[in-house]
């Protein structure tokens, strides 16, 4: 599960995320990624607060947090995935360039050109384009349907 993305709208919320992960981690080991830096870094915002928030609150889950601070880092932890969950972005594309099945947490852009191609894939959009509106069944289901 990877869940930095640039832009606020294709941003969902950590608490959500929990509440996934929770899920999930009942009977599969949850890798938490993240972008590493401060969330007010202008060159490329961080998530380091996000994550720590995070695994306060999955605390007792099976997450095996790793930051992803460059390239050979984020496709060696897409690497060994079974699937992923993310927002829709740079980081989806690699995942299905790899091979792996996606759950896309899509905001605003068109997903006719830009979903998952390949692999099997599952794209989640509110009609809003925002992808805080999304629910954590939703996505529980698309990720148990993949």
């Amino acid at each position: 599960m990877h869940i930095s993305a640039r832009q606020a709208i294709r941003r969902w919320p950590i608490e959500r995320y929990a509440a996934l992960i929770r899920s999930i981690a009942r009977g599969e080991r949850v890798m938490l990624l993240w972008s590493p830096g401060a969330k007010d870094d202008p060159r490329h915002p961080g998530d380091d607060a996000a994550a720590a928030e995070l695994i306060a609150l999955t605390s007792g889950a099976s997450v095996v947090p790793l930051p992803t601070p460059d390239l050979a880092t984020v496709t060696a932890a897409l690497s060994i995935a079974r699937c992923v969950v993310c927002p829709e972005g740079g980081t989806m594309h690699l995942a299905a360039a790899l091979g792996k099945p996606v759950v896309a947490l899509w905001g605003d852009q068109p997903v006719e050109r830009w979903r998952p191609w390949g692999v099997p894939h599952k794209v989640l959009r509110p009609s809003s384009g925002n992808v805080a509106e999304i629910s954590v069944d939703e996505v529980a289901r698309a990720f148990a349907d993949l």
